[in-house]
């Protein structure tokens, strides 16, 4: 086993045995995890539907294995029916390769609608996403690629008052990058991606929750690798209106960051 492989597999198993040992000792009638408390990696693809507008100001960056990445933007969900979530992000992003020069523009910005078709304690719902090409690929692909792609996902999320079990899974179809190159000269193609994720998240105390997550896809283009990633994040919730969120994720495969870190707050409305 490489060693980034073993240091993510063991990263997570060690989160998902702290945190489940805590489970237990919590009051239901006191410490509950609500809708809005969600994953970090696969915000959109959660089984649980925001209940009005979150607005959330997102910092990350990632060592990846051939660049730095910076970004910072906004994501949002609003729940326009009881059981209906619709949403969407955008980043603006710096990209510093091992070789060549700091790139930075806007990336693709991902749009998404899904229907909740179960509510608790089990919250079962589809849902749609689609990536428009808002971001320069020819700046950087780590920014866009100049087509649009769409993703089909189902998430579901079991409650047992002061701990959930969050699970999800998509299809996405990856377009080919439209680099404009010469004619008669093959780029890149994309590929039919898998993706498969599952968390756990536990209401520590009435206003901090602990997050354990793992994330998996399979490659968007042909040899640029899978992505797994372990992820170890946590919520304060001040009050009603606003929550402070953080965590780090480590990962393997060629698409993964050997570090991630993400910073938040959000805006409840």
């Amino acid at each position: 086993m490489k060693a980034p492989k073993m240091r993510a597999t063991i990263l997570g198993a060690l989160v998902i045995a702290a945190i489940t040992s805590a489970v237990p000792a919590q009051t239901s009638e006191t410490r509950k995890v609500t809708n809005e408390t969600r994953l970090f990696q696969n915000f959109i693809e959660d089984g649980a539907v925001t209940e009005n507008i979150w607005l959330e100001g997102q910092f990350r960056y990632g060592n990846f294995k051939d660049a730095n990445l910076t970004s910072f933007g906004p994501v949002l969900a609003v729940n326009v029916a009881e059981d209906i979530e619709i949403g969407g992000r955008l980043d603006l992003r710096s990209v510093d390769p091992e070789m060549g020069d700091r790139e930075t523009g806007f990336t693709d910005m991902d749009v998404y609608g899904k229907i909740r078709l179960s509510t608790a304690p089990t919250q079962f719902a589809l849902g749609v996403l689609l990536k428009l090409p808002t971001g320069d690929q020819k700046k950087s692909l780590r920014l866009g690629t100049g087509e649009m792609d769409v993703a089909f996902f189902g998430g579901l999320r079991h409650d047992f008052g002061a701990w959930s079990l969050v699970g999800n899974a998509a299809l996405r179809i990856n377009q080919d990058p439209d680099l404009n190159l010469p004619a008669g000269v093959a780029g890149p193609e994309g590929e039919t991606s898998v993706q498969l994720g599952g968390g756990l998240i536990v209401a520590m105390t009435q206003h901090f929750s602990g997050i354990a997550e793992l994330s998996y896809e399979t490659e968007r283009i042909d040899h640029a690798g899978s992505d797994f990633r372990v992820t170890l994040g946590a919520e304060y919730r001040k009050n009603e209106s606003f929550a402070y969120r953080g965590a780090v994720a480590t990962g393997s495969g060629d698409s993964a960051p050997d570090f991630q870190l993400i910073a938040s707050a959000v805006l409840y409305f």
